[in-house]
């Protein structure tokens, strides 16, 4: 059988470490595969010592004239033959898995084109690793730290021949950063994913040449005809900007070592006109030292040091997810400040936030504490923010101050927190979360006010028209002081003094690298507003006195500083949070909150969004403290289908993310290329049109018979067509559910769980490539409206029945019981 597998090397002048690199190849436990080696006209005994290689499949091209690595590797690609191509330097090793783990991943899914690894690196002995270097795994975080050069790893590459060919190979202008200039084409076009494991050694030594003038002269041109080029989104420009400037400084940096002081000057101050962050952050933390560039400032070009990964398991993952909680709330008890409450990644909630994945990867290694200069960098940028916000809350105040003072004079009994998407509400709702809880509370004679913001993060410009209720409301921005900005600002600065002292002091590496963060982001701008939301709590509870304040719940930052500035001025008011969503099992933020004295880690009363979710948050929340309450979300027709397996129509079902919406289409296409007597109906989400997708697919896949493109506006539509739904984090699979569909969730190896029908046994299926998938549709087809399926469907039903549940009068009349109003209340509302 002709082998699917070529391992490619261009070597020069390899003598030194030839002999341990080829010999950790031809010890691969996946043996099926063709190791090409093009001797790059090698002037040592490179050309002997492969000779002295007897196995059969190794194959040595010997070229009369030196043309460099880049020219030799596309004339590698060009004489292969298989469909895939491993790469491999002369001077490194790999373990002896790598391959069978990257062709295992490859068969799983097979829509990949290019399967990283991680690395660890070595001086001498490849069994004695200095370092161990994790990339990102999926493909969109991948593409987002590539375009600051740390996306993939060229040595560790399985890469699929045609699509390196399909774009011209390496670009042979580039003999340094011809890696680079690829995988800014190629992550455009193709999708990657980076095994979490280190299976290549990287082997540092002094003849390696990449860090030398001449390359960094190659950064340059590669980033600036890639802006040049253009076709980015505003953050993909500016995080190449970003590059650029770092590759300024590299070339700096080459100049103070060559004694060029003016070229450094120079080339400083073209890093500074590039991305002035990047230049002052980078420039400036060495200057106390008297050095005129920082020591680390090549970190886009050199190998990051991350640690090893502290989990390989689901079962230790959830351990790693405790133990991280555990750590996470002992920073906030220690150190009670709202600066500290409003950063993000010190609540584990859903999604995991990237910060929160690097510090489970992560052996606790301690990052060098930050320079001065750039401590009072960032504390000027935080003022010139604040500044910034003032103004904006001047600007709200304008616009609302006469309704302000109206409603100033009104009692509320219940302050509702919500957000607004849209500045007339969302067409045919009178709110996304809370339905028309307000109008019916209204009507019993509960008097109701609603606070909403704006969820991209920015107040409203403009006027904002009211959406059609009877209930009052206002732009929350209009309650906080101008005050506040500049004094939460000042109280950050204070905070990351104190985290930067406990950081100083604290001897576990791991706690002392998760204070060095959090002392960085006391004073990141974005984290302001969140705090100032303890400034939106004082100021509900000095205006109005209401008996409750009613929130969502979702383990957010936000509500923290929420509920703690509204405790601190409400005696005897009680706080709610809406559990409006499915749990899953890393929301630790709700499912293991704080339970100390002083933590607003949970409200005084939960309103569960079924029976199930309510047993889930029975451990840490009291039975007097929850209520089973319901949705108010429910399909306009409010009907339910019937499970039709004879349809054989699969619906494909992704949330707004582009990563996950590529996975799930390129796993229906390849089962479609299959099982032609199926329909696979690709839905894409409202927030991600399918155009922004359509060119990473396969146009082959797209243009077979039994594909097609949903054109429906109402969802609904596409389940009373469909027998199967492939899916992952969508809760609209729940819906799915009820119209008989069959729910399919496809997992990714070494990913958090985001089945929102993660607990359901029956009826539903779970597979990781496009075979088993296949496979399963098969099976459903072939049992037909049987007895069994009947049975299975019939306990999903119930099971999505506990998420589905309407908002009833009884729901809001223990909700009432709780604010005091239950006399006022009639239960017919």
């Amino acid at each position: 059988m002709t082998p699917s597998l070529t391992v490619l090397m261009a070597v020069y002048n390899g003598e030194a470490f030839l002999e341990a690199s080829v010999r950790s190849i031809l010890q691969q436990s996946h043996g099926d595969f063709r190791f090409l080696v093009i001797d790059d006209a090698s002037t040592d005994a490179t050309g002997s010592l492969l000779l002295k290689v007897s196995d059969p499949r190794l194959e040595v091209v010997r070229l009369s004239k030196n043309v460099g690595q880049t020219a030799a590797l596309n004339l590698g690609f060009r004489r292969a033959t298989t469909p895939w191509i491993a790469r491999m330097d002369a001077d490194d090793v790999s373990a002896r898995d790598r391959l069978a783990r990257q062709m295992e991943a490859v068969c799983q899914n097979p829509a990949l084109d290019c399967v990283g690894t991680g690395v660890w690196e070595f001086q001498t002995d490849p069994q004695k690793p200095e370092a161990v270097i994790i990339r990102p795994q999926n493909h969109e975080e991948i593409w987002e730290a590539e375009l600051l050069g740390n996306g993939l790893i060229h040595g560790s590459l399985l890469l699929r021949r045609e699509a390196v060919l399909s774009l011209g190979g390496y670009n042979e202008a580039y003999r340094y950063a011809s890696d680079r200039e690829l995988f800014l084409r190629f992550l455009r076009s193709f999708k990657a994913m980076n095994l979490p494991k280190p299976l290549v050694g990287l082997r540092r030594h002094g003849a390696q040449d990449s860090f030398s003038i001449q390359a960094a002269q190659e950064y340059l041109r590669v980033y600036r005809e890639a802006i040049a080029r253009g076709g980015f989104k505003p953050w993909e420009t500016a995080r190449l900007k970003r590059s650029l400037a770092y590759s300024f400084l590299f070339r700096a940096q080459c100049r103070w070592q060559r004694r060029e002081p003016l070229g450094v000057l120079q080339d400083w101050g073209k890093a500074l006109g590039t991305s002035a962050p990047t230049a002052l952050r980078h420039g400036l933390g060495k200057l106390a030292k008297r050095s005129p560039l920082p020591e680390r400032f090549l970190e886009p070009f050199r190998e990051k040091r991350l640690g090893t990964r502290r989990h390989s398991s689901p079962t230790g993952r959830l351990k790693d997810l405790l133990s991280l909680a555990e750590v996470l709330e002992e920073i906030r008890r220690r150190f009670p400040d709202p600066a500290v409450e409003a950063i993000d990644w010190l609540h584990l909630k859903h999604p995991l936030t990237l910060k929160q994945k690097a510090l489970l990867r992560e052996d606790g290694t301690p990052r060098h504490p930050r320079g001065r200069p750039l401590w009072v960098f960032q504390a000027a940028a935080l003022f010139g923010y604040a500044f910034y916000l003032t103004g904006r809350l001047a600007q709200m105040k304008l616009a609302h101050g006469a309704a302000l003072r109206g409603l100033r004079r009104k009692p509320f009994d219940l302050v509702l927190k919500t957000w607004r998407f849209h500045p007339d509400g969302m067409p045919g709702q009178e709110d996304f979360y809370f339905g028309d809880l307000g109008s019916r509370l209204q009507r019993a004679g509960v008097g109701v006010l609603r606070l909403f913001g704006n969820p991209a993060g920015r107040p409203w410009e403009g006027p904002c028209r009211r959406a059609a209720s009877n209930v009052a409301e206002l732009p929350e921005w209009c309650l906080i002081p101008l005050t506040a900005p500049f004094g939460f600002a000042w109280k950050a600065w204070r905070a990351s003094v104190r985290v930067r002292a406990g950081a100083a002091a604290e001897t576990d590496p791991w706690v002392r690298r998760c204070l060095e963060q959090a002392q960085a982001d006391c004073l990141r701008p974005e984290f302001l507003p969140v705090a100032l939301y303890a400034a939106l709590g004082e100021e509900i509870a000095k205006t109005w006195h209401p008996r409750m304040l009613l929130t969502l719940y979702e383990g957010h930052a936000w509500e923290k500083c929420l509920w703690s500035g509204f405790r601190r001025k409400a005696e005897g008011a009680q706080v709610a949070g809406y559990q409006h969503t499915v749990l899953l099992p890393h929301q630790m933020e709700l499912l293991k909150p704080s339970v100390s004295a002083s933590s607003n880690g949970k409200p005084d009363l939960v309103l569960c969004l079924g029976e199930r979710t309510s047993r889930m948050l029975a451990p840490s929340h009291p039975e007097a403290s929850r209520i089973s309450f319901g949705t108010f979300r429910q399909l306009p027709d409010g009907k339910q289908g019937v499970a039709s397996p004879e349809r054989r129509t699969v619906l494909v079902l992704p949330e707004g993310h582009r990563d996950e919406a590529l996975l799930l289409f390129s796993c229906a296409l390849e089962a479609a290329r299959v099982l032609t007597d199926h329909r696979f109906l690709l839905r894409s989400h409202p927030v991600l049109p399918f155009k922004k997708v359509r060119g990473a697919l396969k146009a082959e896949g797209l243009r077979l018979p039994n594909v097609e493109i949903s054109s429906s506006e109402r969802i609904e539509e596409d389940f009373k067509r469909s027998s199967v739904v492939l899916y992952r984090g969508s809760s609209a699979v729940m819906y799915a559910v009820t119209y008989g569909l069959k729910p399919i969730y496809l997992h990714q190896e070494g990913q958090e769980v985001l089945d929102p029908l993660f607990e359901l046994v029956p009826w539903r299926e779970r597979v990781d490539s496009p075979g088993l998938f296949g496979e399963r549709l098969r099976a459903h087809a072939a049992a037909g409206l049987s007895g069994q399926v009947r049975d299975e469907w019939a306990q999903a039903q119930a099971y999505v029945k506990d998420y589905l549940a309407p908002v009833t009068p009884d729901s809001i009349h223990r909700l009432m019981e709780t604010v005091g109003k239950e006399d006022a209340f009639p239960c017919t509302v």
